[in-house]
């Protein structure tokens, strides 16, 4: 069964973060959404998993980088968006990316396996 997940950044209004995604995505992956905590937020719908975990290595060359964007999740089409529990220590130096990847990837595949999705 495929992920049908859809997975959404929000920038908290940072321009450099919405420059970079306007960059990586088309302009109409950017919408008003409807989160669980009653807030409609803007972010951006991001194209995969795989994206999402590329995006969080760019960002981390920033200072702070978890306090530039919030990552959201939507497992069925017309529910509030929530906010997705993700690995934000990304390694600063380039030697550490690969073993961060991997950790990534234990992530989805460990929820994966928790949702029953193969």
């Amino acid at each position: 069964m495929a992920d049908k997940r859809k997975f959404y950044v929000h920038t908290k209004g940072n321009e450099v973060m919405n420059e970079m995604l306007a960059e990586l995505l088309p302009s109409e992956n950017m919408s008003e959404q409807l989160c669980k905590d009653g807030r409609k937020r803007n972010v951006w719908l991001c194209t995969s998993v795989e994206f999402v975990d590329d995006f969080i290595v760019r960002v981390a060359r920033f200072r702070h980088p978890s306090k530039l964007y919030e990552l959201y999740m939507r497992e069925r089409p017309g529910e509030p968006l929530e906010l997705w529990p993700y690995d934000d220590t990304a390694p600063r130096s380039k030697s550490d990316r690969k073993n961060h990847r991997s950790r990534i990837r234990d992530i989805v595949a460990e929820q994966r396996s928790l949702l029953g999705i193969s």
